[in-house]
This record gives C-alpha cells, structure tokens and sequence, in this order.
C-alpha cells in the first residue's frame, strides 16, 4: 500500500510482534528444508552427472526460451526493440495512486477483485498446493503428532495437508476417502469455535464427515485414540456402512 496512507496503533503493532515471535519459538530448534540439499545433488549425487544433452533436447530446450522471450541476444523476441517506457515520465504517478487509494470506493473495488481472482484460483488443486507451501510449514507440530497416532494405530486416515487434495478451494488436514471422513487439526492460537462451526459446515456440505482435534487434547494420547477410533466406526447421517 502507499506509504503514509495508513498508521499501525500500537496495538496492531504489539499483535504483529507477538505473532512474530510465536512463529519463531514455533521454528526453533527444527532442521531448515533445505539443510544437506547441496550435498544430496552434488557430485555424482547429480542426476545429470557424466551425462549430455542430445542435440535434439538442446534444440528443443532453445526454442523453448526463444519462444518465452528468455533467449539473450538476437534470439530474443524483443532483441533491438525499444522499452515501452523508455523514455516516459510519470512523477505524479505515485501521488495519483496515492490520491486514489485513500478513496474507500476504490479500496472496496480493487479488494472486491483481488477476492474475486483468489476464489478463482483456490479452486484449481495446482494453485492451492503452490500457496499452501508457500505459507507455512507443513505439516505442522501438532499435525506431525497426529500423524503418528493415526500410522502407530493403523487408523484409515492419510496426511493430505500439505495441498495434495483440495475440495472447493480448501485444504484439509486428514482425509479416508473411502468413508468421506475428514480430521482437521486445530491450533488454539490460530482457531476458534466459530472456525470449527464453519470447517463442519463446508466439509458436511460437500459429503464429509469431519472430526476436529484440538491441539490441548494431544496432551492426553489415550483419550484422543479412542475419540479417532470412534469417528472412524460412526456411519454417516442417513448413510449406512453396508451401502
């Protein structure tokens, strides 16, 4: 946003700092992504080690860039064309869009169509994977505790939080296609019970049971066990398990 448009309380600033440093602890003390990542690729760890392009995929692989326009030289499209803005001025530009943005019809307009284009794209798996990584670590602490409850009690359930599977723009946590049967871990810092009304509602909309687990109940392993157990043996409102 235009700088000077809007002024953090300090309130809003001490929200950002606590969070901040939530995400930190959260952090701690876990192994970046990436760690040995150089060493697993390197050397003969390479999958092209001791090999060659053919002619063929090198021609192919050039016309590719050519035709992306990231070809340098002559072979690029735009090789000898001058800049669209090349020689263009706009010094009040950015007190116009300054102007402009202090308008709340405007905000409201340009909000209403980022909302409009984002809906869109949640809608498409490939996208939701790609923000989901983007965004947080996966999975979580408290998912990574469910996981293995659910593997060392062989409960039908399989991790699908990190975006491997979408319904109508969301993401869940644990799903038994089978059952249509999904569980959803819950953070007490980032949820509440409206949240939890409304992931029952969405999931239950499109023919999914769901079971939510809070991050507190993980402190007792037996009591959660036997609420999984139970979810999993419940049939379906108005759905037997015989049909």
């Amino acid at each position: 946003m235009p700088k000077g448009v809007y002024k953090r309380t300090k309130e809003h600033l001490r929200i950002l700092e606590k969070s901040r440093q939530k995400a930190i602890e959260a952090s701690r003390g876990s192994i970046p992504w990436n760690k040995g990542y150089g060493d697993y690729i390197s050397g003969e760890k390479h999958p092209m080690f001791g090999k060659h392009h053919s002619v063929e995929t090198k021609k192919r692989i050039s016309n590719t860039r050519i035709a992306k326009g990231l070809a340098k030289g002559k072979n690029n499209p735009r090789y000898g064309k001058p800049s669209w803005c090349k020689g263009k001025k706009r010094p009040k530009h950015a007190e116009i869009m300054r102007r402009k943005w202090q308008e709340i019809e405007y905000r409201t307009k340009v909000a209403r169509q980022n909302g409009e284009r984002l809906a869109k794209l949640n809608k498409e798996p490939s996208f939701t994977r790609k923000r989901l990584k983007g965004l947080i670590k996966r999975p979580s602490s408290i998912e990574r505790k469910l996981i293995r409850i659910i593997k060392h009690n062989e409960f039908p359930f399989r991790y699908v939080g990190d975006g491997e599977y979408v319904v109508d723009g969301k993401n869940p946590d644990f799903i038994n296609h089978d059952e249509t049967k999904i569980i959803e871990a819950f953070g007490t810092y980032w949820h509440d019970l409206k949240d939890q009304e409304a992931k029952e509602a969405f999931f239950g909309e499109h023919g999914y049971a769901t079971l939510i687990i809070w991050e507190e109940e993980l402190t007792d392993e037996k009591a959660i066990v036997k609420k999984i157990a139970s979810f999993s043996e419940q049939a379906l409102i108005g759905v037997s398990k015989e049909a």
